[in-house]
This record gives C-alpha cells, sequence and structure tokens, in this order.
C-alpha cells in the first residue's frame, strides 16, 4: 500500500516541478550578468531548487526480489537510477541539455529519441542550457543525465568519463545544422551582396582546409579549451565531412521538411528552397579552385 500512495504524492508534484524546471531553464536564458535584478536571480533560484525537490521513500523491510515490467522479470537492486547510464534505462525519466529550444540539438534529442521509440516529455525533458560548456558543466554537477555534444567537447566528455548514448554518424541521416538563409525578395533586389555573402562562406570554408592552425584557433575560442589533443581530433572530424564546394543537397532540406510540425511541409518541394545559381557561378568563374590552388 505504501508504494500506490508514494507514487500518486510523485505524480501530483511532477507537472509542478516541470513548470519550475522550464521557469528555471527560462530565467537562466534571460541572465544578463551583473545587470539581472536581484529579485529576478532569486525566483530563478527558487524554481530551480523547486524542479529538484523529489519525493523519497525507504526501502521496506520486507524483501522484493523481483518485478514484472511487461511480459520480464527485473531483478530489484539498490542501485540508484540517476548513478545508471543512461541509455541502460529508457523507463525512466531523464533531463537532456541542448542549446536552445527549435536548435539543432533540439532536432538531435527528438530524433534520436524517436528512433528509440521514446518521446520528448513523456520520457525525457528535454532542458536548454545555452552551451556547449554549460551542458557539460551540467553533466559534471549531476543537473542533466544527457547532452548533445559536438567535438571537441564530446571528446572533453569522454575524457571525464561520460560515455555516448547515440552517435549520428550511426544514424542514416542527412540534416543541415546550420545554412545560409534568405528571403527570395531581398536576394533579387541584393544579388551583389548575395553573392558576396556566398564568396564568403566558401572562402571562410577554404580557410579550415588550408589554415589548420586558425581553424582550431577557432575550435578553442567557441568551444572554451585549449587542449591540443581535443583540437586536433575535433579538426581531423570536421575536414572529413567540410564540403570545398557546398552545394546545398534537397535530402538535408528534406529530413528538416519531415520532421516539421507545419502542415505545409509535408507537402513542400525541397528544390523550391534551394538557390545553387551563387555556387555555381564561383565555379564557373574558377573563384573555388583558385582558393585550393599551392595548397595542397
Amino acid at each position: 500500500m505504501k508504494y500506490p500512495i508514494f507514487q500518486a504524492k510523485n505524480d501530483l508534484f511532477l507537472p509542478i516541478r516541470e513548470a519550475a524546471r522550464f521557469a528555471a531553464a527560462w530565467v537562466r536564458a534571460c541572465d544578463i550578468g551583473d545587470f539581472t535584478p536581484p529579485l529576478f536571480r532569486t525566483i530563478g533560484a527558487a524554481n530551480e531548487i523547486f524542479a529538484e525537490a523529489k519525493l523519497t521513500h525507504h526501502r521496506p523491510d520486507f524483501d522484493i526480489p523481483t518485478v514484472r515490467v511487461g511480459n520480464r522479470t527485473v531483478t530489484v537492486t539498490e542501485e540508484s537510477a540517476d548513478d545508471t547510464p543512461f541509455g541502460t534505462l529508457l523507463h525512466f525519466r531523464k533531463d537532456i541539455g541542448i542549446s536552445q529550444f527549435g536548435a539543432t540539438t533540439d532536432f538531435i534529442t527528438r530524433y534520436v529519441l524517436k528512433q528509440a521509440g521514446m518521446e520528448a516529455r513523456r520520457d525525457a525533458d528535454i532542458i536548454p542550457m545555452g552551451t556547449q560548456a554549460n551542458n557539460l558543466a551540467a553533466l559534471q554537477a549531476g543537473t542533466i543525465h544527457a547532452a548533445v555534444l559536438a567535438p571537441p567537447t564530446t571528446l572533453k566528455a569522454k575524457k571525464l568519463g561520460f560515455n555516448p548514448v547515440a552517435d549520428m554518424a550511426d544514424y542514416d541521416l542527412l540534416f543541415y545544422t546550420s545554412a545560409l538563409l534568405a528571403k527570395r525578395s531581398w536576394v533579387a533586389a541584393h544579388p551583389g551582396d548575395a553573392l558576396n555573402v556566398v564568396r564568403g562562406y566558401v572562402a571562410g570554408v577554404a580557410m579550415v582546409h588550408n589554415n589548420r592552425q586558425a581553424a582550431e584557433a577557432a575550435l578553442g575560442k567557441y568551444s572554451d579549451t585549449s587542449d591540443k589533443e581535443l583540437l586536433d581530433a575535433s579538426y581531423e572530424a570536421l575536414v572529413k565531412v567540410l564540403p570545398r564546394n557546398p552545394v546545398p543537397q534537397a535530402a538535408a532540406l528534406q529530413t528538416g521538411l519531415d520532421e516539421n510540425a507545419n502542415p505545409a511541409a509535408k507537402t513542400a518541394d525541397p528544390k523550391s528552397f534551394i538557390d545553387a545559381s551563387f555556387l555555381a557561378r564561383l565555379q564557373r568563374e574558377g573563384f573555388i579552385d583558385a582558393l585550393y590552388k599551392g595548397a595542397e
């Protein structure tokens, strides 16, 4: 009888704790450093404390060796769910850190959960943490149980003893993490500016391929690390997948349309969102090839 009562109490407070968790995340996202009002910080701290508050109970003095989960018999142990690797406890709720809602990290989290037969909110809470560094710090502190990370932060996490739950390289998924976007009306009115933007972009790609030192310096700056081993591994991973002539791929856009909740996305033609004319011009004029001459 004790367990149903405990579960009822836990279910009663779960929505309140979830609301507090999202409120705390929103307060963190709105933090403006020293200019943040003290009351605002106090409210955020109170929400974080309440979000982490959990009802607890002691193991009864009678032995429960096993329980039934579906059609399986599972041995009961004293091990805490929070201390067990995420990937082995899909039936437990977990907090997963991302950068922000609507970002690539958010999409990847929902995609991986879906592939595992899970759903956000039902099986896991998605928590916006801001930066990769914030996600890693939250993992270390135990505030979240998993996070979407990219090199070199992934390598830092492995050094700290964290194990990968999913690697996007193992999934048959073509998806853009970022892209150059502009309204058709703006492109039509400013073709020269649009061409210069694309020219600058492909020049930046060439810099990554041609100037390893500068590329690793940029990686270190934005991932907050100076570890040479991590930066070397990150650079090697990057240049393997960074195309020198980044022609937009319709299949990658189709992935985004498939996951979009807008009904119009289901019938949209991915090719209608692509304008590869600027890249074609730069290739035709020899601009892209010239960026790599003498660099091989």
